[in-house]
């Protein structure tokens, strides 16, 4: 009969979605075929979404973003940086207040159209 042996880490890693519930419990078990791995403690985390951004600059040079998933997010930041921490902070907010949207936009790109005004 072979050697028990515990799944390493890499071995468990799958999509967000997929197997978290048993990578959670699988990561709390110590490991009986080897002594030396301690357990290793995962919070229940919700799982990750991604959400697109939409980043703009003012007429004020403000760098504004919106999120098209979640039509009532949008922030504004004098850098990107800064931006990009306000609107994670602002989907989180969203998200808590009007829960996750029902329907799933997917990015497909942006274009630049010009008219006659």
């Amino acid at each position: 009969m072979g050697r028990a042996s515990c799944p390493s880490i890499s071995q468990l890693q799958r999509p967000p979605n997929q197997f978290a519930g048993l990578l959670r419990q699988v990561m709390r078990k110590p490991c009986k075929a080897n002594r030396k791995r301690s357990t290793i403690e995962v919070e229940d985390t919700p799982l990750q979404r991604q959400f697109d951004v939409v980043i703009e600059r003012d007429e004020e040079d403000y760098y504004v973003a919106s999120v098209p998933q979640l039509p009532s997010c949008h922030t504004q930041a004098r850098s990107l940086d800064e931006v990009t921490e306000r609107i994670r902070e602002a989907i989180e907010l969203c998200l808590e207040v009007e829960g996750a949207p029902e329907q799933s936009l997917e990015f497909v790109g942006i274009q630049r159209v010009t008219i006659a005004a």
